[in-house]
């Protein structure tokens, strides 16, 4: 990744990518963090943070009601912070703020990006996230009532954190003792809708803008390998990259990705070995701009194996996506790697030690093998390895992260990502000038290749899911909308329900996020209204 490639050359300095954190409700918390978020920024990092501990417009300030202007004020210095601090000189600084869709201020973070509101309050060098809770969406499927709180209050009256997970179990729990207090009339500060109202909003702010980033937190979590020391609160800035987080534990990730393109399956074993081997070295030779940082990775040990030519890959095999995914090579791939990665690590394990909280994680206890095991063809290699991690435990506590790649593809004359390609030949506009694109087996496959444009995009979910399952954290997964695409009786194909069915779809089929959603708007441009992720570009 760009952060890796342009720190390593300079000796000992940050290597690392992604890196996550909390910003609290204090004065001082929310002053240390932007400290932190200009410290990582200055020293080429991409930022996730998670802003849900914030007190709400019209709370309460030193007992005074309705003194706090609630998440606005702080996005603004978020947003100003990651302009004035860039990322070494090569790139803007990048961040990423995510707010849960419970918070009472969810409608003010929608609108933060929208044109024409007041230039004091738009914050359009962030990227907004929402995160969206299994209940939430159940709520919207049958079409129940959703409530928002001040986090503040829930704390201050019921001494409730709804921003602490848990588990999903606890969770639920908790906010359902906040709406019985509400109605006892314990809370103020309560915002009720129907929850397809909230949707709405998020639609049409999607359709505007292009954002926000959407994060399943309850599917994030389930599948965390170490629920034994605490939750994800959000996904980083390419929703590739996430693990625990903290007070004294920012997560950081460095990341490396294979250039399926090119390499043969031969070689597929020894390069997942090595990248593995490369990405843990460089934990131990990086200099980490905060102290929050080395010490996750010292408990943590996080590595992010990604991918890209994933199209050119197939083609080269002729195969399409359709056919990769029904007669298994999809599955295939994502599997190998996972498994090259994983006994790779564990090997590691053998001569320099577990990651420090494997014990009682899903790698200790087997949970996180036993999910392979039951969707792998090849079952016994699972459980030979498993045996393995049982004896000397596993070096990184996750592994897997396909980044976006959008510029090392460039570069490296291949597909981006996981993604097919936007379009069989376009052109790329830089500062550096325009360069043409076309994938590099077209003339020999040509019908190897099908534009993405052309994609449905619920089957794409099918795709992505299919990869999901195989890869221990997120996928850095796109979406793009044809506005101009019509039915047989001359509707549009792409409306509300469109999307708010792909939304739904994305979430039962285990998709861990969502990434930009674009939109072509007539038959020659696409309207792209983010620019490629800024934080691990490479």
């Amino acid at each position: 990744a760009s952060p890796l490639l342009n720190g390593v050359r300079r000796g000992r300095n940050n290597l690392a990518s992604c890196f996550i954190g909390k910003m609290g409700d204090s004065i001082d918390e929310i002053y240390g963090t932007l400290h932190k978020i200009a410290k990582i920024s200055q020293n080429g990092g991409g930022i996730g943070l998670y802003i849900g501990d914030i007190r709400c417009n019209g709370s309460w300030v030193r007992n005074v009601k309705g003194a706090s202007g609630g998440i606005t004020p702080w996005l603004k210095l978020i947003n100003d912070t990651v302009v004035a601090v860039n990322q070494l000189g090569k790139r803007a600084g990048a961040c990423t703020v995510a707010l849960p869709i419970w918070h009472y201020d969810i409608e003010e973070f929608f609108s933060c990006q929208l044109e024409g509101r007041d230039p004091r309050k738009q914050t359009f060098d962030i990227l907004p996230q929402i995160l969206l809770y299994d209940n939430f969406l159940t709520a919207c499927e049958n079409d129940e009532a959703w409530f928002c709180f001040d986090p503040y209050e829930t704390k201050k009256v019921l001494d409730i954190d709804l921003s602490k997970y848990g588990s999903k179990y606890e969770w639920v729990k908790k906010y359902q003792e906040c709406i019985k207090a509400y109605r006892n009339g314990l809370l103020q500060l309560v915002k009720v809708y129907q929850a397809k109202a909230i949707a709405k909003l998020l639609i049409k702010t999607m359709v505007e803008t292009g954002l926000p980033y959407i994060t399943y937190i309850d599917t994030v979590n389930k599948n965390n390998p170490n629920k034994h020391k605490g939750d994800i609160p959000c996904v980083n800035l390419c929703t590739e990259s996430f693990s625990n987080v903290d007070d004294d534990h920012w997560h950081t990730c460095s990341l490396s990705s294979l250039n399926l393109a090119y390499i043969q399956d031969t070689e597929l074993e020894k390069y997942c070995r090595i990248i593995v081997r490369i990405l843990d070295n460089i934990l131990d030779i990086c200099e980490y701009p905060i102290p929050e940082s080395e010490a996750h990775v010292n408990k943590y040990r996080t590595i992010g194996v990604g991918v890209f030519g994933l199209a050119d890959y197939f083609a080269k095999n002729r195969q399409t996506y359709e056919t990769s995914y029904k007669n298994g090579l999809m599955s295939n791939i994502f599997e190998d790697i996972a498994y090259y990665c994983i006994d790779e690590s564990a090997e590691l394990a053998k001569d320099r030690g577990a990651y420090q909280y494997f014990k009682g994680s899903e790698w200790d206890s087997g949970g996180q093998i036993l999910k392979y095991v039951a969707l792998s063809e090849m079952p016994d290699r699972w459980t030979e390895l498993q045996n393995k991690i049982k004896m000397f435990g596993i070096r990184n506590s996750q592994l897997m992260s396909p980044a976006p790649n959008t510029t090392t593809s460039l570069i490296q004359g291949s597909v981006a990502g996981i993604l097919p390609p936007f379009n069989l030949m376009h052109y790329d506009d830089s500062s550096n000038g325009t360069i043409l694109i076309m994938p590099p087996f077209l003339s020999e496959n040509p019908i190897g290749y099908k534009a993405y444009r052309n994609y449905d995009m619920h089957t794409m979910i099918n795709y992505v899911s299919e990869m999901q399952k195989w890869v221990d954290t997120g996928i850095s997964f796109e979406c793009l909308f044809d506005l101009t695409k019509i039915k047989e009786d001359g509707e549009k194909l792409i409306d509300a329900k469109y999307i708010y069915d792909y939304i739904m779809k994305s979430w039962k089929g285990g998709i861990k996020a969502n990434y930009y959603w674009r939109y072509i708007t007539d038959q020659d441009v696409a309207t792209e209204s983010a620019v490629d992720c800024p934080g691990c570009q490479g």
